[in-house]
């Protein structure tokens, strides 16, 4: 697994370079086979055959297709009581990020909006847009426009502690534009401010730290860069049945639309 680094590296993190671990990192997490185990398979097995197809049909990611690769300083304060080193001790980051549209739907048009975060050590962690309150924080959300809305990781982490939810909530919101160019652009010359927050399964959140997103990371807007929904940040662990029906529909989009996971600068 990952390990992180509580203090921050000397270099940014490269959203380009190789990762040491992948979706290879679901093995061993699935639960042995039973009736809901089954269960699970067959309904990871149906959404991987839909992804693969609009992969082919698309020709590019089935989900989130286009997106914008920006820079942002991850800052933890440090004294949260999670039970999760990433989240309780302070620390300073420079990461990237991905702004996307899990459709890939018009401009203009609501859509699940997505957030996904690389530490410097390679850990990503991935939110969609959602509700925030008990009960909705669940559930996808569409939004029109990408700075407004709750981002939540929609599935709870297992920790020593029990299961905890993470989230990224915007601090002002703000109506950015969903153009991966124009939104470099707007946050390039105003960054823009999330606050991150913790909670129990059924609990209230509580902030550690904040994002502050600015201009683009990279020279080219959109680099074909994979983030690894099943590689989160140490103490965080993906739950065997949240692998069990994600893992699929990922292998299937790569085998629809395959693309490399490092690509040159």
């Amino acid at each position: 697994m990952n390990q992180h680094v509580a203090v921050a590296p000397p270099a940014a993190a490269d959203p380009a370079a190789p990762r040491p671990d992948g979706p290879q990192e679901a093995e061993g997490l699935h639960a042995a086979s039973d009736g809901a185990g089954r269960l699970l398979d067959g309904v990871g097995g149906g959404v991987a055959a839909v992804v693969e197809r609009v992969a082919r049909w698309r020709g590019s990611k089935p989900m989130h297709p286009k997106g914008a690769l920006l820079r942002a300083r991850l800052d933890r304060a440090g004294g949260a009581a999670s039970g999760v080193a990433w989240i309780d001790e302070p620390g300073h980051d420079d990461v990237a990020v991905r702004f996307s549209r899990g459709g890939g739907l018009p401009d203009g048009w609501p859509d699940v909006h997505g957030l996904a975060l690389r530490t410097p050590d390679g850990a990503d962690l991935l939110l969609s847009t959602s509700g925030r309150a008990i009960g909705l924080r669940h559930g996808l959300a569409l939004q029109r426009v990408v700075g407004r809305g709750s981002y939540t990781s929609i599935m709870p982490f297992r920790t020593e502690r029990g299961p905890v939810m993470l989230a990224a909530l915007p601090d002002p919101e703000r109506d950015l534009p969903t153009d991966p160019a124009a939104l470099a652009d707007e946050l390039g010359a105003r960054p823009w401010r999330l606050t991150l927050v913790w909670a129990p399964f059924l609990g209230a959140w509580r902030a550690f730290g904040s994002l502050e997103v600015s201009g683009r990371a990279r020279d080219e807007i959109d680099p074909p860069v994979r983030f690894e929904p099943l590689a989160p940040p140490v103490g965080l662990a993906v739950y065997p049945w949240v692998a069990r029906v994600r893992e699929p529909a990922y292998l299937a989009a790569r085998r629809g639309f395959p693309t490399p996971t490092s690509p040159q600068p």
